[in-house]
């Protein structure tokens, strides 16, 4: 019996939001997992940001970052969300996802 493991589509991917005076910036994860990048006006003009500095400080040693979401989230809209991935993901992260405000 094969056991199949349950990943998310190569895309580029939502990991964290983030709300603070200027709106909402997001830091995304490439689909090749290798490149965090921020949609912020600092991000866009020095390559770094507080928001990728605050994400950058929470990744294990695995590389792993603890992506925080709401207890009334059921199992299948998670299971959803990780599996089909792109606009599922990104619903499912802004409805349940933990935003972050910085100062």
């Amino acid at each position: 019996m094969k056991s199949e493991e349950t990943s998310m589509p190569k895309e580029p991917r939502p990991l964290q939001y983030f709300l603070d005076a200027a709106g909402v910036s997001t830091v995304t994860l490439a689909a090749d997992n290798k490149m965090l990048t921020c949609d912020c006006a600092a991000f866009k003009k020095n390559s770094t940001c507080k928001h990728l500095t605050w994400v950058n400080t929470r990744v294990d040693d695995k590389g792993i970052y603890p992506i925080q979401v709401s207890k009334r989230a059921s199992k299948d809209e998670m299971d959803a969300a990780f599996g089909k991935g792109g606009e599922h993901y990104r619903s499912f992260m802004l409805k349940y996802g933990r935003v972050e405000v910085l100062n």
